[in-house]
This record gives structure tokens, sequence and C-alpha cells, in this order.
């Protein structure tokens, strides 16, 4: 059975061609329009600046009339010979007042004539100067001119907005004798710009001066009141028309501007258009037209842009309607192809599913895909499913439905199929379609086996081995037996190291075989834990041969094989706990068994290889553990204190130093003696913090202890020793303490000097005596050391232990090792001092023997500071103590 798709459009290359002439289209239109609106600005542009021009003329003329009305009346016909400028001069002035009526038509104000020094006489007599108006200059060189804004000449300062200066030269012949001059309020220079209307671009016309002073405006900012009261330069009414950068730009092009030609400026930010021109026969005055929003001019833009915007929109709605259309015509046939091909090339059948397993209506590849013949029409699927699910007869189908069938083809072949119900009639019988998930089916249970089988041994990992030992506890019963044997090689990474990591994968695999070939033997299960670590776990109604399979283990992992030419022993160590013991008080995790697992295979390489966990033993470890982890905390909850001891001075009769001791008392363990916790800072590293501790306190003490002239001396363990900054970090203490070094001596036993570690004690000693503090060795005798590693010291004190003390008067071997030990010291240059001294048999013994300091209990036990104090306050003598 086969099923098609019919596509709902067909691909052709009418419809290509299509696609290609509309895209050519719009990109023609577009040049167009970017042609047309080229164009249109260059004739726009000569539109604009001929307008401008126009409207400069009429201004020019307008000013160059008044400027011709005032020359007109310097005019006089009279002989050059028979006249002089003086009188030239005052027939002018007298002449003045038959212009009066012209004057005010022209706006004139304060008509007067001034000679060649610029000096002006006022009809009331007065006089001023004029001469150093740029004004005057220019006409004095024969150009008539214009200027503004300025002040009044006469002195008149009644209108403070300032005036527009006409000035014209008065000749007698050639020669240039004086100047007609004039001014007129700057509020009537809107006459120049009147009636003078840009219509195509809306223009807003300014004219100003030399200096960009608006002498008057015509447009939307017509204010002729504001010019009189406060003259205001250009530049202020276009802040908001350019930005700050485009009005220097402007300001500098019109500086530059020199002829009468029309000059353009356009604007980037607001697209205003500006033109100005340098008007004649003014003092550099400029007309300036900006352009408006509200102008034909940009109203044709606005339309032209519209027709552009509107092209555009239409040419890209009808592109998208086509590829939108393209769409779903692609669509369309990439759904039939797909289809297609799933139907009848992939996994997918179609067929009828009855609730009773029948199927029918299926195609031959169907059949043969279940083992079947081809021409086989209907069959069962309940007679061929082998999951030992019963799924058939099942209730009336519902569309949606879906089921999952393990079918055994009779070659012998699982098939797993996914059957999906797409459609389902009243009676209950559906339409479904059956996919092939047998391959997804293998590849998940790969993907379990790599979950839980470890892939260099192929043994199962320790996930697996978590699962079934959880499983086993939750079933355990009171009678049920059980062990598991940990087994870990000693040396993998020597192996590593020496002959490679593939050497010691294949070791690992070696190792793997012995361990699951010894678990075959006894009935057990082998696991491959992570770090190349093995179990065995072994169940027995009986009690566990546990001695057999041990040997068992050890004689098959002793055995010496080959690899790659290389000879291998294994050295292992097996580690065995036993289910009757850590069930003994409740149920145990997973994890404490690993734990307990982990801790046994340590204590095995411990005991040579071999060690069973009893609870004894686990108990004693777990109190090691507890003792380590309060330890941690013990200096931050005050548990530690420190005793005193103090040592004699013989032939001083008094006490000289002190030996800090330190002292645990512990809430949950109580009395800890040094012996037990020492030893465990040292394994866990706390002892640096425990010697920092130490050292500041007995520094803290000190202070007291230097003014009864009595020093205090400390242990320092080998590993603190062997810090890199031990010798620096301890004399800068002493040093910040303000103490004299000689207050505080340092007390190492003879095995931090052993052991090839002696180099490095020598220089770090070397420091500590350059600081001035002394040195004392102590226990000696009891180590590794020997008398040749004394010379190597640069010790001051050797403390004698103990155990050649006790005992001494009656012990002549101990006497004369005594004797010994105290000549090789004082070869050197040391001091002795005797440990442990308990009774006076053995004082009298020892001070026989040459030894002048003295320690122990008949001297006094050691104690806390506050009885140090007391205990030295009182002491009066070793008589004293005799007596005591």
């Amino acid at each position: 059975m086969k099923n098609k798709i019919k596509p709902r459009f067909f691909l052709t290359r009418t419809f290509v061609l299509l696609i290609i002439m509309l895209l050519l289209f719009s990109c023609l239109g577009v040049m167009l329009l970017l042609r047309t609106r080229e164009l249109y600005m260059e004739q726009d542009d000569a539109q604009t600046d001929s307008v401008v021009s126009l409207a400069a003329n009429i201004v020019g003329e307008r000013i160059n009339t008044r400027i011709q009305m005032l020359s007109s009346i310097t005019r006089i016909h009279s002989g050059a010979t028979i006249r002089e400028p003086r009188r030239v001069l005052a027939e002018l002035k007298e002449r003045l007042m038959y212009y009066a009526k012209t004057k005010n038509d022209m706006n004139y104000k304060h008509l007067s004539v001034a000679d060649a020094d610029g000096e002006v006489t006022t009809p009331e007599g007065g006089s001023y100067n004029i001469g150093a108006y740029d004004f005057f200059q220019q006409a004095l060189r024969g150009s008539a001119t214009t200027s503004s804004v300025i002040s009044d000449p006469s002195g008149d300062h009644r209108h403070c907005g300032g005036f527009i200066a006409i000035c014209v030269p008065v000749h007698m012949g050639a020669e240039v004798i004086g100047t007609l001059s004039t001014v007129m309020d700057l509020r009537y220079a809107a006459l120049f710009l009147k009636d003078i209307n840009i219509r195509y671009n809306g223009a807003v016309l300014f004219l100003v001066d030399r200096e960009n002073t608006v002498i008057s405006n015509s447009g939307v900012f017509r204010d002729l009141n504001m010019y009189v009261s406060a003259p205001t330069n250009v530049f202020k009414f276009m802040g908001g028309i350019l930005s700050e950068q485009e009005r220097g730009e402007l300001a500098m092009q019109m500086a530059s501007a020199g002829d009468s030609s029309v000059y353009d400026y356009a604007s980037k930010s607001t697209g205003r258009f500006i033109s100005y021109v340098t008007l004649p026969h003014t003092n550099n005055w400029k007309l300036i037209a900006v352009s408006s929003s509200n102008s034909i001019r940009n109203s044709q833009q606005k339309l032209l842009m519209t027709l552009g915007i509107t092209f555009v929109v239409l040419a890209l709605l009808l592109m998208t309607i086509i590829l939108v259309v393209y769409f779903y015509a692609w669509r369309s046939s990439r759904l039939q192809h797909i289809s297609n091909a799933m139907l009848n090339t992939t996994g997918l059948h179609l067929l009828t599913l009855h609730p009773s397993g029948l199927a029918e209506d299926f195609d031959g590849r169907f059949a043969e895909l279940l083992g079947l013949p081809q021409q086989t029409r209907h069959f069962n699927f309940d007679e061929m499913n082998t999951e030992g699910r019963k799924m058939f007869p099942h209730a009336p189908f519902k569309g949606g439905e879906s089921l999952r069938l393990c079918c055994t083809a009779p070659d012998g072949r699982n098939i797993y199929l996914l059957i999906q119900i797409a459609e389902a009639a009243s009676s209950g019988i559906g339409e479904a379609v059956a996919l092939d998930v047998t391959a997804d089916e293998n590849l998940q249970r790969r993907e379990r086996e790599l979950a839980y089988v470890n892939q260099l041994t192929h043994l199962p990992n320790v996930e697996s081995f978590s699962i079934m030992l959880k499983d086993k506890i939750a079933a355990a019963g009171a009678d049920y037996g059980a062990a598991c044997f940990f087994i870990g090689l000693d040396e993998k990474d020597r192996i590593s190291e020496v002959f490679g990591r593939i050497v010691l994968q294949k070791v690992l695999i070696k190792t793997a075989t012995l361990v699951a070939e010894a678990a075959r033997k006894f009935g057990g299960e082998a696991y491959s834990l992570d770090y190349g670590d093995f179990v065995l776990y072994y169940e027995d109604d009986d009690p566990c041969p546990l001695r057999s399979i041990v040997e068992e283990l050890r004689n098959a992992l002793r055995a010496p094989f080959k690899i790659e030419n290389h000879v291998i022993e294994i050295a292992s160590s097996i580690g065995v706990i036993t289910y009757q013991e850590y069930i003994k008080n409740n149920t145990p995790t997973v994890d404490e068994v690993f734990r307990n697992g982990i801790i046994a295979m340590n204590l095995a390489r411990e005991n040579e290889g071999i060690f069973v966990l009893d609870r004894d033993t686990y108990d004693s470890v777990l109190h090691n553990i507890e003792l380590e982890h309060a330890l941690l905390h013990a200096v931050k909850n005050g548990e530690l204190a420190l005793h005193y001891q103090p040592i004699y001075d013989v032939i001083a009769d008094k006490i000289c130093a002190v030996e800090a001791l330190a002292r645990w008392n512990s809430p949950a363990f109580g009395p800890v003696p040094p012996d037990v916790f020492i030893p465990i800072a040292e394994k866990n590293g706390f002892i640096n913090t425990l010697g920092d501790w130490v050292l500041d306190s007995c520094i803290e003490f000190a202070r007291t202890l230097s003014k009864m002239d009595v020093c205090i001396e400390f242990n320092v363990s080998a590993i603190q020793l062997l810090q890199i900054d031990f010798a620096e970090k301890f004399a800068s203490r002493v040093k910040n303490s303000g103490l004299p070094p000689h207050a505080l001596g340092l007390e190492i036993t003879e095995s931090s000097i052993a052991f090839g570690r002696e180099a490095s004690t020598r220089e770090k000693l070397e420091a500590v005596r350059g600081a001035g503090m002394s040195i004392y060795i102590d226990d000696f005798g009891t180590g590794y050391s020997s008398f040749t590693y004394l010379k190597d010291m640069e010790a001051e004190w050797l403390k004698i232990d103990k155990s050649f003390i006790h005992g001494i008067d009656g012990s002549k071997e101990k006497r004369e090792i005594f004797r010994a030990i105290s000549a090789v010291a004082q070869t050197m240059g040391m001091k002795t001092i005797a440990e442990g001294v308990e009774s006076r048999e053995e004082l009298e013994t020892v001070l026989e023997l040459g030894c002048l300091y003295i320690q122990g209990y008949l001297i006094a036990r050691p104690m806390n500071a506050e009885a140090l104090l007391r205990f030295l306050a009182d002491f009066s003598g070793i008589e004293s103590l005799k007596d005591a």
C-alpha cells in the first residue's frame, strides 16, 4: 500500500521569470525615481539662486536710492577756481535746510557735513568728530557706503538700539574735501525688505551687517521692536535650524564670500536650505534666505517622496505576496516528498488493527519485516508477542492511542514496533501506522550497557554494584550471610610510570579476568570499581569460607604474567567486610558499605595485604576519624591549653626556663594525650595551625616571664620546620612582639634532623639562631639520629631523654650512656638538660655526671600559667623543694 500526497501548486519556469522581471522592474523604478529627484534638485537650486539674486537686487537698489538721493545734495555747480573747501562746506551746510522734506521721506536723521578731518559743527554751535568711524574713512576715499549698527555720532544716545549710517563724499573737482552723512533708525530698515516674498521655498529673509547682526528680517520671525532694543546675531535664530557644527561651518563660509554671487548651504540634520549673497554699496552686508517647511518647494519634495515610497511599498507588497505563494507551494511539495519517502523507504507501515490483535490490510514490506511470507494478508500479534505482557485482546481502540510491541520473527529475531492508532471506528477497529523502532531499542540497550558495565574490564561497574547492594540490603534477613572482598592494586601508579598507560590498562584487564574466575569458582559476583579497584561479592547460607576465598585471590593475583615482553607481578591489598558485622546494630546504606570497604582495604595495606574488618576495628577507625574532626575545631572552641614545666639551673639555684606543653581537654573525648592528637594533627595538616597558636600563646606569656628572667621554650613539629617560610615567620613574630630574642627558645626532636633532611633543617635553624633565639634538641637518644648529625646543628641545648634517666642511679650502663652524651655535647659547646628526674637519687647521679640543668617531676609537674606564676613566686631554691 502506497499513499501519495498531491501538490497544490506547481513551480514552473514562468513563475521564476516572473520573480526576476519583478525584481528588475523594481530596480529600474528606483533608479528612475532617484534620477528624477536629482534633476529636480538641480533645477530647484537654480531657481532658488535666481529668486535670492532678484531679492538681493531689489534690496541693493533700495539702499542705492538713498545713497543717490544723499549724493544729489552734494552737487555744487560753481567754478573750482573761485571756490575754497571751507566756503563749499559752509554753503553745503546752508543748503541742508532746503532738504527737510526729502529727509523725512527718506527717513533720514541728523544730516551733517564733516570736513576732511571728520569735524562736524551742529546748528547749535556744538561739534563732534566722526573721523574714527569706518563709514567716514570709506567716504573720504571717494566711496559712498552704508554701515550698521553704530551709535549716534552726534552723541545722542536716546535710541540705544543703534542706527544705519549713510555717508557720501563731497567733491570739489576731483578732490574730496569732506563728507555728507546721515543716520537712519534701525527700525526703519524693514523698508529694505518690504513686499519681498519668496513663495517658492517660503524663505525667511535676514538682512545682516558684516558682524552677522540682524538689521531686518521678513517672514515668521518678523518683529521690528526686537531690533530697536536688542540687535541679535543671526545665528541665534538658527539654533533650531542648524546644529552647532553646521552653524560654525556656515559662519566660516559666509566670512570667506566676497563677491556678489549667490551661495548655498544645505543642512544635513534638518534638511533646511540656506542661500546668501553680499550686497554692493554696503559695508559687507548680506541678504540671507532660510527655507521654510511650509513652501511650494517643500510640498513638491513631500509629493515626490510620497510617490517614491508608495511605489517601493507596492513593489515590496507584490513581491511578498509572490514569495508567500512560492513558500507555501514549496512546503507542499516538500511535505509530499517527505511523506512519500517515509511511507516507501522508512519503517512506516499502514495497517488495520482489531482489538483481538488481528492485523490486516498491510503491504508486503510489513510482512517481510516480521519474517512472514510476502503474500501474507493477516496474522495475530498475540501469537508473536514475546515480552510476557498480555496485550490482546484489547479494549476498543480510540484515535491517538499508541502501543509498543515486541514480536519474535520465525528466524528468532526480535522486532520492536510502535503502533499509533490514527483513527478508530465505532466498532473499535483502528486504522494504524506501525513504525519499526528496533534500532532505537538496540541503541537504548547499548546505552544501558555503557551505564552499568566498565568498558575496559567488561565487568559490571560501580553503579551496578550499588544497585545490587541496595537490593540485597533491602531484602536482608537475620540469617542472611554475605561478604564483600575489596581488592586494590598497590602499584598502579608505579606500573604506569615504568611501563606506560597501555600496559597498565592490560594489567587491569588481566586482574579483572583473575577476579572474575575466582568469583565463578566460589559462586560469587565480580565488579569493577573506580580507580582500578575491584570487589568480589559472595553470599551463602553457610558461614562464608573467607580464608579460602582470600587465599585463592592472593594466589591468583600473586602469580607473575607476561604483557608485551614485560613480566609483571601484582601486589594487592584485600579488605574483607562481612554482612553480619555491618548489620549488628542497624541496616547500613550503600555509602557506608563503600566506606567500610575502603577502610578495610587501607588497613590491609598496613597488615601484609589482608585485613578482615570486624566491629572493634571499625569502631577504632571511626573513633580516630571523629577525633580528627574534633581536633580541627579545638583551637576555635578554646579546648586547647598550654601547661608549663620548669627547668632548674643548679649553678644559679633558680628556675631558668619553662617548657610549654599542649594539652587538649575535649568535651566529647575527655583529656586526649599529646602522643595521640599530635600525630593526628601532623597527618591531616592541622599541625601548622596548632603550631601558630602555640607560638602566639608563648609570645604573650613570655611578656610576663621575661620580667622574672625566665625564658620559655616550645616544641616545633618536623612538618612545621619544613615549611618554606617557617624561620622568617617565626623571627618576624618575635621581633614584632618587642621581646628580647633570648626570651623564647625553639625545641625540636632529633627525628627532625634525620632521614636526609639535615640540610634543610640546618638552613632554617641558622636563620632562627641568627635572630638571637635558642635552639633545644629534645628526646635525644630515642630517635634515629646519631652523634654525626649534632656537629652540623647549631643547637645550644641538648635534652637527654628520660628513658636514660629513669633508674640511672642503679644502672651502670645508663650512667655510661649519659656520660658519653654529655661529653659529646660539651665538646660541641652544647648544654645538657636531664629530662624526667623524679627522685633525689636520680638528681644526685646526674649532678655527679656533670649535668647542671634538671627537668622532671622532682622539680615540678606541668602546670597552667596561674599555677606556674605562683610556683615561681614561692620558689627559693632546690632545698625548699626537698623540704616540701
